[in-house]
């Protein structure tokens, strides 16, 4: 029997969001070997501390760390928010078939993959040509609720139209997204300055593999949400 080890790049990342206690690298960072090369893996007090790889014998350094290279610092992760902060992030969706006969439920189990609970999404089967939706405006007011609260939907997006376009094309030349991230960095906000997480880089990739493959759906929600602010 293999050994188990650690293969998802999300394990990599929750390591390096703790310090090492043998060599004292800071969060953000792989493990650096005695003659100060990124070391090959992770040592056993670090990777220790996330529960679910406790019990491996070993944990490597993925590749995109590039083990024996020169150790340089990382990046910081974030600090944690407080579990007791408002959220100002109101995520709703909107879902809709223009038939009764047509499948609604593929589009409800895709928006609860992305993390959209059941109740945040508004569902409807009508037509195209009815210009009165319920649950869409339903929608809609729920976001103006928020906003008059002082929160607003959705948030600044950290990958910008012109990053997500390097990313792209540096991966079609076989780059790694940890080489291209160095070169990435968050033109405003709170982490201005700063090199986006590998999270938010793969997340703008997914958010663009799916636009890639449902055009159309992007399109009608585009042209339904024109048609509503015609009618108000």
């Amino acid at each position: 029997m293999s050994k188990p080890e650690i293969t998802a790049m999300s394990d990599a990342d929750e390591i390096e969001r703790h310090p090492c206690p043998r060599c004292l690298v800071e969060p953000g960072s792989p493990c650096r070997s005695r003659s100060g090369t990124v070391a090959g893996t992770y040592h056993t007090g670090r990777f220790a501390k996330v529960p679910r790889l406790a019990k491996l014998l070993r944990a490597p350094t993925p590749t995109d760390r590039v083990p024996e290279r020169l150790w340089r610092p990382g990046t910081p992760p974030p600090a944690p928010i407080p579990a007791d902060t408002p959220a100002t992030d109101i995520r709703v969706a909107y879902a809709r078939c223009s038939h009764l006969t047509q499948e609604l439920q593929s589009q409800l189990d895709a928006l609860a993959a992305h993390g959209i609970p059941r109740e945040k999404i508004f569902a409807e089967k009508v037509s195209t040509r009815v210009r009165v939706r319920p649950k869409f405006e339903a929608a809609l007011e729920g976001l103006n609720a928020a906003a008059r609260k002082g929160n607003h939907g959705g948030r600044p997006p950290v990958i910008t139209d012109d990053m997500l376009h390097t990313v792209l094309r540096r991966r079609a030349n076989g780059e790694s997204v940890g080489d291209i991230r160095p070169a990435l960095i968050i033109p405003t906000g709170k982490r201005k300055g700063q090199h986006p997480s590998l999270a938010s880089i793969y997340r703008a990739l997914a958010e663009h593999e799916k636009r890639q493959a449902y055009p159309e759906a992007v399109e009608q929600a585009h042209a339904d949400f024109a048609m509503l602010q015609a009618s108000t």
